[in-house]
């Protein structure tokens, strides 16, 4: 079961065929719509009451090897009506090439990102591009009915109004990691909205569980791109 990774989107494929190849990815693919309620005090005044954002992803591959990647999120009002201000359109032109590593179950393929831009439909002259941008390409040959996931989250720090969080994703109880995921949370006072100290109750349940994971080892790519001042015990 073909599996598209990027900054953009999470992608699950089904072909017939379970080679790690581009011939097994030949097609268009897309998936099912993802919902979000946008219930938060800031996006009901912004969208109203039962807005919801709507995301949906596109990938096109050839035998060549050449791909399109195309992430399209929508914003709804409580009617089903679409905020066309709101729509926005990412695209990415890739290659994705062999194997470059496998095991008994997964194949992770080269991919290069050769073009990447969001646009907003709503203002043609309004294209933006995403660079550095990097999406990964791994095909599995189990069950294509069924995946099984597990999220491990570690507190990497935090302070007064930040959370630094790294998240591994594994297949069901496998030690191996497939996926990572690192986020700088910040409290928001929604009154402002503005950054906002974490109420003590929150504080104190971040803070015992930075005491269990305070020394834990690191990943490797945890922190390349963000994090917080050393924390003084």
């Amino acid at each position: 079961m073909p599996v598209v990774l990027a900054l953009l989107a999470l992608l699950i494929l089904t072909p017939s065929a379970s080679a790690a190849s581009t011939h097994a990815l030949t097609g268009t693919w897309r998936s099912a719509p993802e919902e979000t309620p946008l219930s938060s005090e800031f996006d009901e005044s912004v969208w109203g009451k039962n807005a919801k954002s709507v995301r949906t992803v596109d990938l096109t591959v050839k035998p060549t090897g050449d791909a399109a990647l195309t992430v399209t999120r929508k914003i709804l009002d409580a009617h089903g009506r679409e905020i066309k201000a709101a729509t926005s359109i990412e695209h990415a032109d890739l290659t994705i090439g062999a194997a470059q590593s496998s095991n008994e179950v997964r194949s992770d393929l080269a991919v290069t990102v050769t073009h990447a831009e969001r646009r907003y439909p709503d203002d043609p002259s309004g294209n933006w591009p995403l660079d550095g941008l990097r999406v990964s390409v791994s095909t599995f040959t189990d069950d294509p009915a069924r995946i099984e996931v597990r999220v491990d989250t570690q507190i990497l720090g935090y302070d007064a109004k930040r959370l630094h969080i790294f998240h591994t994703m594994h297949r069901g109880n496998e030690a191996e990691i497939v996926a990572t995921n690192e986020q700088m949370l910040m409290s928001i006072d929604m009154s402002g909205p503005k950054g906002a100290p974490f109420q003590a109750p929150v504080l104190a349940k971040i803070d015992a569980i930075w005491q269990t994971h305070k020394d834990l080892p690191r990943h490797k790519n945890a922190g390349r791109a963000i994090g917080l001042p050393a924390k003084k015990d």
